[in-house]
């Protein structure tokens, strides 16, 4: 279904301007969400992070990690996300997800992000799932930012997956994330066609971040200069444009700071 295949006019050398770096890192989440994560690991990563020239866009942890991050934190510029809602698979109770929406913004998470319920969308109850996410856009209000990821490889074709998309807006996202390790140059297209017609319908932009898979740049560099095909000036301008991962950012930003 999905076209992964490398431009032929993409350099793979690893060998990029040091602006188009910075670029790539500035819409940078770096994400924390393993099993060996603990509160002195994020204090030292945020720290690390933050204390850079080239901030990037923000820094995901699960809840328990959050003032951590707070208080290691040294540009107010870069957003403290929290992963909440029974997050990445999201079965749990609707007073779970709500009340952890409520203690991650208490304890200072500038974004929420959740997962949507792919049982209910793959059930054909995807009014269910979009109501769910219209509660938990309530909750969160404008205290603080809320992105959705969906699991687009459970989706059966384009069009399944800007349903879906549009079903997420629709219900008062901020952002429209696909998940962590099944980015493609697919799902570029796919989402950023998905968000621009949002806007042609509504006057409302939403963000659209897309996962980058593995520990290379070249992948990263390969995304964002897709999302720059794909997506208005507008949305680089109003910072709603993103990348995700956990793999690649060290070495882009190793070579930033270098």
């Amino acid at each position: 279904m999905k076209n992964d295949t490398i431009p032929a006019e993409m350099p793979q050398s690893g060998v990029y301007p040091i602006e188009q770096l910075k670029r790539c890192l500035s819409v940078t989440e770096v994400r924390f969400a393993t099993a060996t994560d603990n509160h002195r690991s994020i204090a030292s990563a945020t720290a690390r992070l933050s204390g850079a020239e080239t901030a990037i866009a923000a820094i995901t942890v699960f809840p328990s990690f959050i003032e951590n991050a707070g208080i290691a934190l040294k540009n107010e510029e870069i957003a403290i996300s929290a992963l909440v809602g029974g997050y990445p698979v999201s079965h749990t109770y609707l007073e779970v997800k709500l009340l952890e929406c409520a203690m991650a913004m208490e304890n200072g998470a500038d974004e929420i992000e959740i997962a949507m319920d792919m049982g209910e969308v793959v059930s054909l109850a995807r009014e269910e799932a979009e109501s769910e996410i219209a509660l938990m856009q309530e909750e969160v209000g404008e205290d603080a930012l809320l992105k959705v990821t969906v699991d687009n490889t459970l989706l059966t074709d384009e069009e399944d997956i800007r349903n879906v998309a549009m079903s997420v807006m629709r219900a008062g996202a901020g952002f429209l994330c696909n998940r962590r390790d099944y980015g493609s140059d697919f799902d570029i297209a796919v989402m950023s066609r998905a968000v621009t017609d949002y806007f042609a319908e509504t006057g409302r932009r939403v963000g659209v971040r897309f996962a980058v898979e593995g520990p290379d740049i070249d992948r990263a560099v390969r995304y964002y200069r897709a999302a720059e095909r794909y997506l208005p000036q507008e949305w680089f301008a109003e910072k709603l444009v993103r990348l995700e991962g956990s793999g690649f950012w060290k070495k882009m930003f190793d070579k930033v700071t270098g």
